[in-house]
């Protein structure tokens, strides 16, 4: 007990000077402490609480401690009674908090001291910044130096300023400035006319000369290109799955969609409302399904053994971790499979969140690169869409000229049924296959119908095995469902061609499983594509389908097919792409069927993998008919009629039995000349209308299904969790945020609304802070990804609080904000960093110096590319391959010089130039780039064939217009650095340029390689040589890929 006195006698005393008597905020000073040493066993998570106590909320801080009777964690003004208090300053190892065994460091001192205080004072929580609404108004402050502020935003940082006793740095140069500004606003150096053009604004007033370039930068195509590639880091957007095979596939559409709103300034709620449910709003465009491909770009596999499920949950936990990190600012990822370790984030709340994404009709994985997984949106140009209306014009008059063959020919039906007799036979037309397998014959396996060409059409089948068939009808086939019977050059069919498949069939093992019996596909057990009939569990099935299950028709039969025994089952299709269009007869009768699919676009008869051969009771990589004895195999290119389907069946042998209403349709598809040519015809009208169908673009894209897909709390994260009515969720905002708005529809478009209320606490913080850290390199919260209680308070508060206000009170536009701050004195700031600045706030946090960082590797080739004469202005549509060592040594030279946005983007690994200088991952969301200076980057500038070309374009177009070097080198250094030389640089770089002339000049050879004379143009070699190395030299230099 003495000892115990003495050590708060000992830590009451160490509070002077330090602490005594100042005032200790909970969310500035102590909940940092607590959520590094104490949240982990006494936080959120509810799976990792020790001894019941928590001290994230002052309820279960002060309640009764659950293992110690009487006493309490903290107890407020009194360290002697917090037991906390006591166990923070032991040092005995079995009472110390944190514990050895927690693997967490002790309290510091300085940390102690600061709990002490706390508790002495009252020990008052508060909630955390970022969970409170935004208000609906913020005081502007006011400051003493009033002079300085250019608008709001200067207040606010002056008054910290003067907080901290600092002032701020002046003015920067208006030419650097307008540099900073270039590239802050396009991605891209001003050009030497645009310099000119500011200089000469500035001599009538400088105030306005600067709101005149900003509105100008504003109004170029290049700001709504530049803004984009931030938001497609968070995207994260790529032009490739990701994974073992990285296939590509149509993602650029949205690019273009991106670029367009920032251009248009599209208000950031109707922003974020298109990429979250721009497919639920009323009468949803184009453009609106598009911008939902945004929670498309989750990585995908077509990896032989891989799960669906497994891949379809990934994507789905895939887009809140996106939701929650480009949108909230929090790391909800953490949540996925217990409560979060620090945040309120409960799993539940996780998985209310991901209930919203989880109802689209996709299957997890995609087949291959040339199958776009569904849902999909189709964008056809102009000219696609009047091709396809003028087919589908040409369809509907067919249908209508085929209706009225119908009407009339009755009197021609008539004048033919009175020639029948009793003993007409039943034929019928348009039989392609027939194989018997009947082992008496001398070759069974051959089909008894030859093709067009009259050559034989024989089944494969590797070591056939006989077995009896149906009565009357001899020997028939047993299958093994590992190798099975291909057919080649029959029932080469696409969605446009009719069809009827029949045969007999004895199923014996019933498998529980889908099994193939029949199938015209492409494709692994990934994903198949085409035409089959299956069997599951008894159930008959048939599928017409491109990518399953958005993008097929189907139907499934009620009843199951008697097991062991022998049936006729006839498979039909009328060639018109809809499920009606399907039937299944089971022994000459229809047979009840569900339908399982009804949406089908473009060809479902493409080249991915394997032949594509029509095969029975086996499919590549997938469960074949294993058991399955079959019989009489026939192919017809069209659906056949009910009396032929009986006939097929073994129940009609004569013409003379059917009724006339059956037997009107079987005239018309086998005796009426005109309806047979008009059925052909609509055919290949169908035809036409799928290849036009086929050359639209397509896009992955939300669709919310008809009903929601159930969604679960999956224990651990794991795709297979159970999944039970107790553990079922329904879709709801997280708790700790405000309520979902009541009006709302549970679905994206609610969520979305959700986000977008004025004033909801995440939403316009968080976008505001990332626009922030465009222009400063660092946001006013320095952990963009993460606001919640392991990430950074704010530096300024409420200039974070009164931008974000602004925002929404100007109707979201990203415009308004951006001209705000570019237009600031805080941003028009010197960024130099003198020795006071760099003792008190080398990081800048008080906002006393002008922003200054190097450039992104996207803004360093394009500046490159611009200054050099090369940069292409082509805006938009297919992404290109640049220069790449691994990928694209020797590109197309039209293509090469576009901006970087419109590269190619391989998610696995992105172009090795841009890797060098920070690009993210591909793979996840990214909202903040790390910048590094390495040699590597160096080497970069001076070595790859963009910056080489870029330098040796430059020189040569240097040495026709300038006649001198010294203007060559002024003229080079203005256009990539916006400045003029100074004599210092002019002299270093006439060295350079000396001493490469002498080098050439002793090996021309290497001056022609690397200035070879260009056909019609008469250049020095030696001189364009020794120049291009300079501009190379001036590329390199922190004045070309550094903002300042």
């Amino acid at each position: 007990m003495i000892q115990r006195s003495l050590t708060f006698v000992f830590f009451a005393a160490s509070l002077a000077p330090s602490l005594a008597g100042e005032q200790v905020g909970y969310n500035a000073d102590v909940r940092p402490i607590l959520s590094d040493k104490c949240f982990l066993c006494h936080g959120p998570d509810k799976a990792s609480t020790k001894a019941g106590l928590r001290l994230d909320t002052p309820e279960r801080a002060f309640a009764a401690l659950k293992d110690s009777p009487g006493k309490h964690a903290i107890v407020a003004g009194s360290l002697e009674k917090s037991e906390a208090w006591r166990r923070i300053i032991s040092t005995d190892p079995d009472e110390v908090m944190p514990t050895p065994k927690s693997k967490l460091p002790t309290l510091t001192d300085s940390e102690k001291r600061i709990i002490a205080r706390w508790i002495e004072q009252g020990a008052e929580y508060e909630p955390h910044w970022s969970f409170v609404n935004l208000p609906t108004s913020v005081p502007v402050p006011k400051i003493k130096n009033t002079a300085w502020p250019l608008n709001a935003i200067d207040n606010f940082v002056g008054a910290k300023l003067e907080a901290e006793s600092l002032v701020p740095s002046p003015a920067a140069d208006p030419t650097r400035w307008f540099r900073r500004v270039s590239f802050d606003l396009t991605g891209l150096p001003p050009t030497l006319s645009q310099l000119d053009q500011f200089k000469n604004d500035l001599a009538a007033d400088p105030a306005a000369a600067k709101e005149k370039a900003v509105e100008a930068f504003l109004a170029t195509p290049a700001y709504g290109e530049h803004m984009t590639l931030d938001w497609l880091d968070a995207a994260r957007y790529a032009d490739t799955w990701g994974y073992h095979s990285d296939m590509t596939f149509t993602a650029w559409p949205y690019r273009d969609w991106v670029v367009k709103a920032f251009q248009d300034d599209m208000p950031y709620d109707q922003f974020v409302t298109w990429n979250i449910a721009g497919d639920l709003l009323p009468n949803a465009n184009q453009e609106q399904k598009l911008a939902t491909a945004f929670n498309r770009f989750n990585r995908m596999t077509n990896e032989g053994g891989s799960t669906a499920l497994e891949f379809r949950v990934d994507g789905v936990a895939d887009r809140v971790n996106t939701v929650g990190t480009s949108i909230l600012g929090l790391t909800f990822e953490c949540a996925k499979c217990h409560d979060h370790k620090y945040d309120p984030i409960l799993t539940k709340d996780y998985y209310q969140l991901y209930a919203f994404f989880n109802s689209i009709n996709e299957d997890g994985l995609y087949i291959h690169q040339n199958i776009s997984p569904p849902p999909s949106v189709l964008l056809p140009t102009p000219k696609q869409e009047a091709d396809l209306a003028k087919h589908q014009i040409r369809i509907d008059e067919l249908e209508k000229q085929l209706a009225q063959i119908v009407a009339q020919a009755k009197p021609a039906f008539q004048e033919w049924k009175s020639r029948l007799t009793p003993e007409s036979p039943l034929t019928m037309a348009d039989q392609t296959a027939l194989v018997d397998f009947n082992k008496s014959n001398k070759k069974p396996l051959e089909s008894r119908i030859q093709a067009k060409d009259a050559k034989p059409i024989s089944i494969s089948l590797k070591t056939p095995s006989y077995v009896e068939g149906p009565a009357r009808l001899g020997t028939a086939v047993a299958l093994n469902g590992d190798f099975g019977a291909d057919l080649p050059g029959v029932f080469v069919n696409d969605r446009y061609n009719p069809f009827t498949l029949g045969l007999w069939a004895k199923d014996t093992l019933q498998a529980k499983r889908s099994v193939v019996i029949a199938h015209r596909c492409h494709g692994t057990e990934i994903g198949y594509h085409g035409i089959d009939l299956r069997i599951e569990d008894g159930y008959l099935s048939g599928r017409i389908f491109r990518a399953w299950p958005d993008n097929g028709i189907g139907i499934r039969s009620v009843k199951r097919l008697p097991k062991n025994e022998w049936h006729h089952i006839t498979y039909t299709y009328d060639g018109q792409s809809k499920a009606a269009g399907l039937k299944i007869y089971l022994d000459g009768d229809l047979f009840e069927t569900i339908v399982t699919g009804d949406k089908l676009y473009k060809s479902v008869n493409i080249k991915t993998y394997t032949a594509g051969t029509f095969t029975l009771g086996a499919i590549f990589r997938g469960p074949g008919f294993k058991g399955g004895h079959v019989d009489q195999l026939t192919t017809f290119d069209r659906p056949l009629t009910p009396i032929e389907v009986r006939q097929l069946a073994g129940k009609e042998t004569a013409l003379s039995t059917p009724t006339e209403e059956e037997l009107f349709p079987y005239y018309l598809a086998n005796h009426h000349l005109e309806y047979r040519k008009t059925i052909a015809e609509l055919s290949a009208a169908h035809k036409r209308l799928v290849q036009t169908e086929d050359g639209f673009i397509e896009v992955p894209v939300m669709e919310e299904m008809d009903k929601p897909r159930p969604s679960y709390i999956l224990a651990r994260g794991e795709f297979n969790a159970k999944r039970t009515e107790e553990n079922k969720v329904s879709r709801d905002s997280p708790s700790f945020l405000l309520p979902f708005p009541k009006d709302a529809p549970r679905d994206r478009l609610g969520l979305a609304q959700w986000l977008t209320q004025p004033n909801h606490p995440l939403t316009s913080r968080v976008y505001v802070n990332r626009i922030w850290q465009q222009f400063f390199g660092k946001g006013l919260v320095g952990t963009t990804e993460n606001f919640g209680l392991q990430g950074d308070l704010p530096t300024h508060p409420e200039l974070l609080d009164w931008l974000s206000r602004d925002l929404v009170n100007h109707k979201w536009s990203t415009k308004h904000l951006v001209k705000r701050i570019a237009l600031s004195a805080t941003y028009s700031q010197r960024s130099a960093l003198t020795p006071e600045l760099q003792s008190r706030d080398i990081s800048n946090n008080f906002l006393a110096r002008g922003p200054s960082h190097r450039l992104s590797g996207e803004a360093i080739r394009d500046s490159a590319l611009l200054s050099s004469g090369l940069l292409s202005t082509q805006q938009g549509g297919p992404p290109v391959r640049p220069y790449d060592p691994l990928y694209n040594a020797k590109p197309n030279a039209t293509h090469t010089n576009r901006r970087s946005l419109y590269s190619f983007w391989r998610r696995t690994k992105p172009q090795n130039n841009m890797l060098i200088f920070d690009k993210p991952s591909l793979e996840i969301c990214s909202v903040k780039r790390s910048v590094t200076n390495s040699p590597t980057q160096a080497l970069v500038l001076l070595n790859d064939p963009q910056f080489t070309e870029a330098a040796r374009h430059l020189a040569t177009s240097l040495m026709k217009s300038e006649g001198t070097d010294e203007a060559r080198i002024k003229t080079a250094w203005k256009k990539v650095t916006s400045n003029e030389v100074t004599d210092s640089q002019l002299h270093l770089l006439t060295e350079i340029l000396n001493e490469q002339k002498a080098t050439f000049k002793e090996n021309p050879e290497s001056a022609k390689k690397l200035c070879p004379s260009i056909k019609g143009e008469d250049i020095n070699q030696v001189k364009t040589a020794a120049l291009t190395v300079t501009c190379q030299a001036i590329y390199n230099t922190d004045a070309a890929i550094w903002k300042r």
